[in-house]
């Protein structure tokens, strides 16, 4: 992944409620330089849901810190089961497939498989976040 221009490419986080499922839309860029602006973001956006989907196909660059953003916020609201998944796609997929999440977070190609996913119960993964 090729991190693009950060002025060129805004940070912005666009957020949808679907049947107890809270859906977070990121778009631009999300790394050391504003992952604690994303953060906060993410908590003021953050309702009670039964499960939620980051949608990160029009992300266009993520680095390590924005991976651990992730991580953090499926922490912070873990249930008994898992309730958190990733839409991704393309190169952004395969960074998460590389850094081994598809262990702990069901991957979707889109966010309505997510949904999808969340309703049917199919987002079991065997490795707790506790172990990652």
């Amino acid at each position: 992944m090729t991190k693009p221009n950060a002025d060129q490419n805004p940070f912005t986080i666009i957020n949808e409620q679907q049947d107890g499922i809270q859906i977070f839309r990121l778009t631009g860029t999300v790394g050391y330089g504003n992952v604690q602006q994303a953060k906060t973001v993410l908590r003021e956006q953050q309702i009670k849901a039964r499960y939620y989907v980051f949608d990160l196909l029009e992300l266009a660059w993520i680095d390590s810190t924005g991976l651990g953003m992730l991580i953090s916020f499926a922490k912070e609201v873990r249930t008994d089961r898992p309730n958190v998944a990733i839409a991704a796609g393309g190169e952004l997929r395969e960074l998460l497939e590389m850094a081994k999440l598809d262990l702990v977070f069901p991957l979707y190609s889109t966010a309505a498989e997510a949904v999808n996913g969340a309703n049917t119960d199919e987002g079991d993964r065997p490795l707790p976040l506790d172990k990652y």
